[in-house]
């Protein structure tokens, strides 16, 4: 089961997008929810999420972004951003933005899919799971 972090600016965003139910797929992950900036990134650090996902549109969502990658010991946790939907032919130059200006590692416009959240949260911690089975494995030689 993996550790979502959720950040958003209160509970009600986050009911508004449906992001709650999208998450939570099942009892597939463990969802917390946090509104204010501190706390999360104290959470970070305490209960060690595998997957951040963060409101693009609230300003504090690229911050915490920024200050994820700069965290010590680095947790390096994929961030998730969500945002509001561009015109196609924007969406690249969305994209390539927030991951040049605030090392995200995808960007997901709204309205989230469920099905398109998940793989993502699941294709995370599978790589995540794979560098650590390596770190370990050259550790050991």
């Amino acid at each position: 089961m993996a550790k979502v972090l959720v950040f958003m600016s209160s509970r009600d965003v986050l009911d508004a997008y449906g992001l709650q139910a999208e998450l939570m797929l099942g009892g597939q992950h463990a969802v917390k929810l946090e509104t204010d900036i501190k706390e999360a990134l104290r959470q970070i650090g305490c209960w060690q999420p595998d997957v951040i996902v963060a409101d693009y549109a609230w300003v504090d969502g690229g911050w915490l972004c920024r200050e994820v990658k700069k965290l010590r010991p680095p947790f390096n946790v994929p961030v998730i951003l969500t945002g509001p939907q561009q015109e196609l032919t924007q969406t690249w130059q969305v994209e390539h933005l927030l991951r040049t200006q605030h090392g995200c590692n995808d960007y997901v416009p709204r309205p989230v899919s469920a099905e398109k959240l998940g793989q993502l949260v699941d294709l995370y911690v599978c790589v995540n799971n794979v560098k650590r089975s390596l770190a370990e494995a050259a550790e050991g030689d």
